[in-house]
């Protein structure tokens, strides 16, 4: 009797878990979709919760969630926007907390250069940034291209609506040269597109931190809590850095 009754408890308690099991749609920033969907698999298999991933601009999410878009959780790339929901109370109380600290990084094709040649090759090479209005790696962008002495191109840059595109134009090779998120660069080589390009870091002193918050929407989903709390595991944490995330915990 006591296997039969093992059995029985143990089928309860799948059954439990799938009858508590809920299908959220997540906001994510464009820069983050990539690692935040490398995480979701093994997230899945632990909780049963499914996830549905809408990514765009830091600036459109924040737009269509003050709308009344249905996203149970906002990943954002910055902490600005995560925190006017709190200020608006859109949010669940406590739930807005960072997850990462995001890095930015130049990719041209011309190898094996110096900063000091680097910059010089930005200053007349087509150049792709994000759109600082609503994209917070446009505004690292900015901060950067002023750092260097290169406020003209503030100009004339091609302005993508997100990190995403102007990822899009490296690997179709519409720039010459591109300002993107580091996160993005491991995304381009598994892409197999990063031939003719070559990657060069940029000092943390030439953009503020881009301190990347996420924020509860639905009080009621225990999938959005537990993905919020999953990502501040310390193993979450150590797999952003992979993605070229400083962590949270830092």
């Amino acid at each position: 009797m006591r296997p039969f009754l093992a059995a029985i408890i143990i089928s309860l308690s799948l059954s439990s878990t799938l009858a508590s099991a809920e299908q959220i749609t997540v906001a994510v920033a464009a820069n983050f979709k990539p690692a935040l969907a490398s995480l979701l698999p093994a997230f899945e298999q632990e909780t049963g919760h499914q996830v549905k991933l809408s990514s765009a601009s830091t600036g459109i999410l924040y737009a269509q969630i003050t709308k009344g878009a249905p996203f149970a959780i906002f990943f954002a790339a910055d902490s600005k926007r995560p925190l006017r929901l709190e200020q608006q109370q859109l949010i669940r109380p406590g739930s807005r907390a960072t997850y990462a600290f995001g890095q930015i990084a130049v990719i041209s094709q011309q190898p094996q250069m110096s900063q000091a040649q680097l910059i010089e090759q930005m200053r007349s090479a087509t150049l792709a940034i994000a759109n600082a209005q609503t994209a917070p790696y446009g505004v690292a962008a900015e901060q950067l291209l002023h750092c260097w002495g290169l406020d003209a191109r503030l100009s004339d840059a091609v302005r993508a609506n997100n990190i995403a595109q102007v990822l899009h134009y490296a690997a179709s090779k519409t720039v010459d040269v591109a300002v993107i998120s580091q996160s993005q660069w491991p995304q381009l080589q598994a892409s197999g597109k990063d031939n003719g390009w070559y990657h060069y870091d940029v000092p943390h002193s030439c953009y503020q931190p881009i301190e990347q918050q996420m924020a509860v929407l639905d009080s009621q989903s225990a999938a959005a809590q537990a993905l919020h709390d999953y990502l501040l595991r310390p193993s979450t944490q150590q797999q952003l850095r992979h993605w070229g995330y400083r962590a949270a915990s830092n």
